[in-house]
């Protein structure tokens, strides 16, 4: 990381660890997908609670679908019913696996420089420096979590914004994803923007769900899908 003043206030923001997050993600197609994850996290854990709203727009309609998920280490609790009584409990990568992996990869930060504000600092993330870079406790969460969401971003850069607040902590990320096409069309992202929003708060005590059925999150995904855990 070419900055050191944003080196030291991400340390000093993830050693802080407890904080209210937002997290916001767009591709800004007419139709196409926007969601927000709204919750609390404590990154010595890491311990993640968190309400997610995924708009899906389609040609003459919207649809809001929620999730509630709570994470603890390398294990998510994901609601499997509306009224919140039924759990499952899915094995995931960690930190990597959560909204707070976008934190995580200012660490690959390759070039930075003051923005137009004085708590603005426009930057460039390298996803190879960020492998190179990143402390050895988070780098394969870090890395197994963006195989496993967007594995076009493994060797490219992405552009954006960080606001420092007066007291040296991060309080905003804004990030361009880029789009990327291949030779097979279903595997096609469009270009995203990312925002990571944190309020520091107090820790709090997290109590975690009582499961139903402990799965991997792929079975979990074929189930949620398919309607059939075993598919491929």
């Amino acid at each position: 990381m070419k900055s050191p003043s944003l080196a030291m206030s991400l340390e000093r923001t993830i050693e802080v660890a407890t904080f209210e997050f937002e997290y916001f993600t767009t591709d800004r197609l007419p139709d196409g997908l926007s969601s927000t994850t709204k919750g609390y996290c404590d990154l010595k854990g890491p311990v993640v609670a968190a309400e997610l709203t995924v708009d899906i727009r389609i040609p003459g309609s919207e649809t809001k679908v929620q999730s509630f998920t709570y994470t603890s280490g390398d294990l998510l609790y994901q609601a499997a019913s509306e009224d919140l009584t039924e759990w499952v409990e899915l094995e995931t990568h960690g930190v990597g696996s959560t909204a707070l992996s976008t934190l995580y990869w200012l660490y690959g930060v390759q070039n930075a420089m003051q923005g137009a504000d004085a708590d603005k600092v426009e930057v460039l993330v390298s996803f190879p420096l960020l492998f190179d870079s990143a402390p050895s406790a988070v780098v394969e969460s870090l890395r197994e979590g963006i195989l496993e969401t967007r594995p076009d971003l493994i060797g490219v850069t992405a552009s954006g914004q960080v606001v420092v607040a007066d007291d040296g902590l991060i309080r905003r990320i804004d990030l361009e994803l880029p789009a990327f096409e291949g030779p097979d069309p279903s595997l096609n992202q469009p270009a995203m923007m990312v925002t990571l929003s944190l309020t520091p708060t107090k820790r709090r005590a997290i109590t975690f769900p009582d499961v139903e059925e402990r799965m991997t999150a792929q079975k979990f995904k074929n189930l949620m899908l398919y309607g059939d855990d075993t598919v491929d």
